[in-house]
């Protein structure tokens, strides 16, 4: 346990405060942290569209101007390659592969969406690279698929992938 000092800004009130806790816990408390906006009743009716078809996967509401949405699921923009994220899609890999004899290789996140509950749930989509693929070009693009993992990262630590499959098309 180590003891932190974090700065939280909303609007004219800035208020620190000293929390005693671990680097896991601390990240989720820094992941938590933004400032919230309202959503207007269309966007909120497109954020529940894209959440109920791609299972909370896709989010693509552009709202990358410092603005958040009090959602039960939200975007993690240019988190994608954060250590946790990272790590959570190398075991979904991994469980993939164990699971159907195959030895894709963990490429990169594409894009992460979490919900909070005593940790995050993780909608992880990533790209792998088929290890046993011949590429038979110099574009060995067919190698590379788009993988969606639902992960769990809890606050003692505890790390769990739900499942890892290949992404599900888009209906839109």
């Amino acid at each position: 346990m180590e003891e932190v000092q974090i700065r939280i800004s909303q609007g004219p009130l800035i208020r620190k405060v000293t929390v005693k806790t671990n680097t896991t816990i601390l990240m989720m408390i820094l992941l938590c942290m933004r400032t919230v906006r309202r959503m207007s009743r269309e966007l909120q009716d497109e954020y529940n569209r894209q959440v109920e078809e791609s299972e909370g996967f896709d989010i693509t509401l552009d709202l990358t101007l410092g603005a958040g949405i009090g959602a039960p699921i939200l975007p993690q923009r240019g988190n994608e390659g954060d250590p946790i994220f990272v790590d959570l899609s190398r075991r979904a890999i991994e469980n993939f592969n164990s699971q159907n004899a195959t030895t894709y290789r963990y490429v990169k996140n594409v894009t992460v969406n979490t919900s909070y509950a005593a940790g995050m749930w993780c909608y992880i989509t990533f790209e792998a690279r088929d290890a046993d693929a011949n590429a038979t070009t110099d574009d060995d693009s067919s190698a590379l698929k788009t993988f969606q993992a639902l992960a769990w990262w809890g606050i003692d630590g505890e790390r769990d992938v739900r499942y890892c499959r290949f992404k599900k098309p888009s209906t839109h």
